[in-house]
């Protein structure tokens, strides 16, 4: 009976502790769901972002070429920016001797820097600009096919192409022994001018200047003076003329440190600029120079106009190439940064956000300003005047997930 009694003891008293453990359970499993946060939320911090105009600029300076009487092969006898005084010897063209095997030699190399130092400006082109090259190409390949159906000749288009294809590989990184293989290329020139022997023509300047010893054609045609007494028409006929030829060059002289930057652009792009202001212009080799904007020419019932950029700062090294790609910084835009994971439409179909306001939803309105890579900046409005008391305010929580649907008041915890 005494062991009835026990086991009856034990029976209730292991009941009860499981009642208490399955009660502790209970209690404890509904306050984790209680303090389990139930959204994701970020700060709405205050951000600055660079605003940018990549286009496309044309180059103008002072240069006076320096010529031979006749072709030949051309030895450069001073470095490529190099300042000489007046009656140096710069270069000498071999006209006579093993001149002539050099010289075709010495060609087929130019051709080739030539043509890849082409095919490395793309290294300064925009990221958005691969689109409009695989049109480029894509037009290129249609203009072959047409040739070749009414039998024409392709040799023109097919190195087009090939310049095409070879700068959408600089552009996406499959090309990046260029640069390798440039430098090799020039070495190589360098050390077959040095084997030159014969006679040849001795090249001196006439007034002392910065030595350079390629040329493209475009010395007399692209010069300050012609840029400075340009209209809006005159400057579009005269990016359209073709380069003069070259043959007869042995290098060319920079007397005058002052050049320019001439940028078509749309007056929309650059209703922001200023005349006489200094705006910091980004090039294809990734050099940096500082140039004042002098003037801006437009035409009546024009959308476009023409930036005409001014330094006199000559850097060291700098890719002079005629025609490239530019990227001018024109001011900076700033906001809160709002994660694009946390815009939503509101309900008239403007875009907004929803706050963590305590434990409680509250929606925002917002105004974009700038749109990155995965965000946005929004205008920061002053909240205590009139009309802007429910915008997003600096520091509020931004509900950037929830695994619900939520509405503006609703208590969350």
């Amino acid at each position: 009976m005494e062991q009835k009694k026990d086991f009856g003891r034990l029976a209730r008293n292991a009941l009860i502790l499981l009642t208490m453990i399955g009660l502790i359970v209970y209690v404890v499993y509904h306050c984790l769901q209680y303090f389990e946060d139930p959204v994701q939320t970020t700060v709405a911090v205050r951000q600055t972002e660079q605003q940018t105009l990549t286009l496309e600029a044309y180059l103008f300076r002072d240069e006076t070429v320096l010529t031979s009487s006749h072709g030949g092969a051309l030895q450069s006898l001073t470095a490529d920016g190099a300042h000489v005084a007046i009656e140096s010897e710069v270069a000498r063209v071999y006209i006579t001797g093993d001149g002539e095997e050099l010289y075709a030699r010495l060609q087929a190399l130019n051709e080739k820097i030539a043509f890849y130092e082409q095919c490395l400006v793309a290294e300064g082109f925009a990221p958005a600009y691969l689109n409009t090259l695989d049109e480029e190409i894509a037009r290129t390949q249609d203009e072959i096919q047409r040739a070749k159906a009414a039998g024409a000749s392709v040799l023109e288009l097919s190195d087009e192409l090939l310049l095409l294809l070879n700068q959408r590989q600089v552009m996406t990184g499959e090309f990046a022994e260029l640069p390798t293989l440039l430098n090799t290329l020039k070495e190589e020139r360098r050390a077959l001018e040095n084997t030159y022997a014969g006679t040849y023509e001795s090249i001196t300047t006439a007034q002392s200047g910065y030595y350079f010893r390629e040329t493209d054609g475009y010395e007399t045609l692209f010069t300050n003076t012609a840029l400075e007494g340009a209209s809006f028409d005159s400057f579009f006929e005269l990016i359209a003329q073709q380069p003069l030829a070259t043959d007869t060059h042995a290098g060319k002289l920079i007397g005058d440190y002052i050049w320019y930057a001439a940028i078509p652009a749309t007056v929309t792009e650059v209703q922001m600029l200023t005349e006489g202001a200094d705006y910091l212009l980004h090039f294809a080799d990734g050099t940096a120079v500082n140039m004042t904007l002098d003037r801006i020419l437009t035409k009546q019932g024009d959308e476009r106009c023409v930036l005409i950029m001014k330094t006199g700062h000559m850097p060291q090294g700098f890719d002079y190439t005629r025609i490239q790609t530019v990227t001018m910084e024109i001011g900076t835009t700033s906001g809160l940064r709002v994660p694009q994971t946390a815009l939503i439409v509101g309900k008239d179909g403007e875009m907004g956000v929803y706050v963590l306001d305590v434990a409680y939803v509250r929606y925002r309105k917002i105004d974009i300003v700038w749109r990155g890579d995965g965000y946005v900046l929004v205008r920061e409005n002053d909240r205590t005047k009139e009309g802007h008391e429910n915008d997003l305010g600096y520091q509020e929580l931004l509900i950037t997930h929830s695994d619900e649907a939520l509405y503006d008041g609703q208590l969350l915890y």
